[in-house]
C-alpha cells in the first residue's frame, strides 16, 4: 500500500492545472540523495525515510513504495478522468501500484544523465519508439521480499530472489524483461528438434513480424523453464534467460531468427556449485517477455524440450551429467 500521506495541501494547485490540461505528465520517483544507496536495505534505513525532504512520510520503514505523497497524488490526478503518463525516475525497483493500475502509461527512465530529458521528450512525442526491457522484477510490497542481509538466492520450497526463483504464482507488478513498444510484434513458425541428449547443442528458429503501424526494435528473449519433477533433489531455477537478440523491423516486415544454446547454457549449478546437465522435460519460450502461466500472447511462443536420459546410469539420472564431460562445451555455438 502507498505510504501514509500527512499533508495534501499542495494537491490543489496540481489538480487545478490538471483540470485545465488534455493530458497529465507526472514526473516523480526518487533520487540518489534520498534512500537509494549501496550501504543498506531501503526498508531498514530509518533515518532516510523519516528525516527526508518530502513533506509526508510513512511512520514505519517497511515499504518499497514511492516515497511521500506521490502515489496519493497520482490517484487524485487519475480521478480527473484525464490520461496520466508517469515518468518514473529511479535507480532501483520502486513499487507504484497506482502507477500500474491508474496511469495510462509508465515510462521508467532510471537516471538518464545529461541526455535523459531529450530521450524522454523524444519518446513521449513518438520520435523514438521505445524498446527497453526491465533489468529486474518489481514487487508490490516489501513483506514478500527476503531480508537484505539474507543472500541465499534459491530458497527451498519457497520464493527465492530474482526472477529466476520467483514462483510463477507470485504477484509481481513488473517482470524482468518486460517492456512495451508503440508497435506490436508477432512470433510464429517455431522450428526445432524436440529431443536432445546431454552435451548436445539446441538449435531452433522462429519468425518475428512487425504487425503494428510503426517501425521499431524488438528484443527477442529466450527463456528456459525447468519442471519440478526434473532433478527433485536440486532447486533448479523456475526460469532463466538464455539468449536474446535485438532487431529492427519495418512495418509489415518479417524475419527468421535462429538461436543456438550450448551445453553450458543448458546446464544448471548443483548444491555443490558444479555445473550439471539434468535429463528431463523442459519448456522454453521466445518472445518479447517471459510467458505468463496459462495466458496467451501473440508476442511470445513456447515449446517443449526433452533432454533424453537414454543409456545413462541411475546415478546420472539423479545427479546429472557433469558439464566437464562435454568437449569444449563453453566454446560451442
Amino acid at each position: 500500500m502507498p505510504v501514509v500521506c500527512k499533508d495534501k495541501s499542495y494537491f490543489g494547485a496540481a489538480l487545478t492545472a490538471a483540470e485545465a490540461s488534455d493530458i497529465i505528465i507526472y514526473v516523480g520517483g526518487i533520487d540518489g540523495s534520498y534512500i537509494e544507496h549501496e550501504n543498506g536495505d531501503r526498508g531498514t534505513q530509518e533515518s532516510n525515510w523519516i528525516n527526508s525532504s518530502f513533506p509526508c512520510e510513512n511512520e514505519t520503514t517497511d515499504s518499497i513504495g514511492m516515497p511521500g505523497c506521490q502515489e496519493h497524488l497520482i490517484s487524485s490526478l487519475a480521478l480527473t478522468g484525464k490520461p496520466v503518463v508517469v515518468i518514473h525516475m529511479n535507480g532501483g525497483p520502486i513499487s507504484c501500484i497506482n502507477c500500474t493500475y491508474l496511469a495510462s502509461a509508465v515510462l521508467d527512465t532510471f537516471y538518464g544523465g545529461q541526455f535523459g530529458p531529450q530521450a524522454i521528450v523524444e519518446t513521449l512525442f513518438g520520435v523514438n519508439n521505445p524498446a527497453g526491457r526491465m533489468p529486474y522484477s518489481v514487487h508490490p510490497f516489501a513483506d514478500n521480499l527476503w531480508n537484505f542481509t539474507d543472500y541465499e538466492i534459491a530458497k527451498p520450497n519457497d520464493d527465492g530472489r530474482t526472477y529466476r526463483y520467483i514462483s510463477p504464482s507470485s504477484y509481481v507488478l513488473h517482470h524482468f524483461g518486460d517492456g512495451l513498444s508503440y508497435t506490436t510484434f508477432n512470433y510464429s513458425d517455431l522450428q526445432y528438434n524436440k529431443t536432445i541428449r546431454p552435451c548436445d547443442e539446441f538449435h531452433f528458429s522462429v519468425v518475428v513480424t512487425n504487425a503494428g503501424h510503426y517501425p521499431g526494435d524488438e528484443v527477442a528473449q529466450v527463456y528456459y523453464y525447468s519442471r519440478p519433477e526434473t532433478a527433485p533433489a536440486v532447486r533448479l531455477p523456475t526460469r532463466s534467460l538464455k539468449a536474446f537478440k535485438r532487431i529492427n523491423l519495418a512495418v509489415g516486415q518479417s524475419t527468421r531468427l535462429s538461436f543456438c544454446l550450448s551445453p553450458y547454457a543448458l546446464s544448471m549449478v548443483d548444491n555443490q556449485g558444479k555445473r550439471q546437465l539434468y535429463p528431463g522435460d523442459y519448456n522454453f519460450s521466445v518472445g518479447g517477455h517471459q510467458i505468463r502461466g496459462a495466458l496467451s500472447f501473440a508476442d511470445v511462443i513456447e515449446g517443449d524440450l526433452a533432454m533424453s536420459g537414454a543409456g545413462l546410469s541411475a546415478r546420472q539420472l539423479a545427479e546429472g551429467v557433469p558439464l566437464s564431460t562435454c568437449n569444449d562445451s563453453r566454446l560451442r555455438c
